[in-house]
Formats: structure tokens, sequence, C-alpha cells
């Protein structure tokens, strides 16, 4: 009988193992997390006539550009990119970059809302 008990026990296990490689299969990455959890988001608070547009690439002829998302509704259109930091973030829209204050020391990126000035460019 306790054999059965432990089959059962191991079985559950392995099934809530399962469900949650399911759950995260292609998430290793924080920044995919990231992006998921903000299409879920979105998704639950658009409108019916809302468009949602997750993870979109635009192929130019020089280059390409990823998009993580674009809502498009009455009042415009949204571009939206997803970062899944922690931290303190200092910059301004005329800065050419961001500080990122973590505990191992400060870390500078480029300031996103100028690389999405550049996707809004391409996407009208």
């Amino acid at each position: 009988m306790a054999w059965i008990i432990a089959g059962i026990v191991f079985l559950s296990l392995i099934i809530v193992l399962l469900i949650f490689a399911i759950r995260f299969k292609g998430g290793s990455n924080k920044g995919e997390i990231g992006e998921r959890l903000v299409a879920k988001e979105l998704n639950c608070i658009r409108k019916a006539d809302d468009i949602l547009i997750n993870n979109y690439v635009f192929q130019g002829e020089q280059r390409s550009v990823q998009i993580d998302h674009i809502l498009i509704n009455c009042f415009g259109v949204y571009v939206i990119e997803t970062k899944n930091y922690s931290g303190i973030i200092y910059g301004k829209e005329n800065y050419d970059e961001w500080t990122q204050v973590l505990s191992y020391g400060k870390v500078k990126n480029v300031l996103e809302i100028r690389l999405n000035k550049m996707r809004g460019i391409f996407i009208i």
C-alpha cells in the first residue's frame, strides 16, 4: 500500500514539474518573461476594437527593427518597449543614454525613448 502512495506522490510531482516547464518554455531569459507578462496585461486591459501586436519585426532594406508591443486604438498608436529590470533607473528624453543603479554598480544603456521614436517612424 505504501508503494501506491509513493507512486501517486511521484507522479504528482512529475505533473507539477511538467506544467511548470510548459508554462515557462522559451522564457528562460528574463526579458522574454517580462515581455510575456506585459503582453498578457495589455491583452486584459484592451478594448474589443483595439489592435494589439506583440513581438513585431519590421524588415527594412538595410536592417530590421523589433518592437515588443504595438497597441492601436482610437486614441493613437502606442509603441511599447518592455524592460524587465530592477534597481533605480535615471534618464531623460533628451539624454543619449540612461543609467541603471544596481547593488554592484552603475550600468549605462541607450535611452529607449530615442529608439522608440525611430521604431515609430518605421510603423508609419
